[in-house]
């Protein structure tokens, strides 16, 4: 156990792991992630894409409240 099992420092929070996840390029992270922050990543990039403004008033709104 262990022969090919290597920790990682990860990018974003600087936690040593041993799974590493790479970062989609829409993200704009530079090296591997750890579990915890691949997640939160994910989660803001789509949560941000359900966001616009609303044409009628103006305001940012989430799209299916619109």
């Amino acid at each position: 156990m262990g022969l090919f099992q290597r920790n990682f420092t990860c990018s974003i929070c600087k936690k040593e792991s041993s799974h590493k996840h790479k970062p989609k390029n829409e993200w704009q992270v530079e090296g591997p992630l750890c579990g915890d922050c691949y997640v939160t990543q994910m989660k803001k990039f789509y949560e941000a894409s359900l966001r616009q403004q609303c044409v009628t008033c103006g305001t940012e709104k989430d799209v299916p409240d619109m």
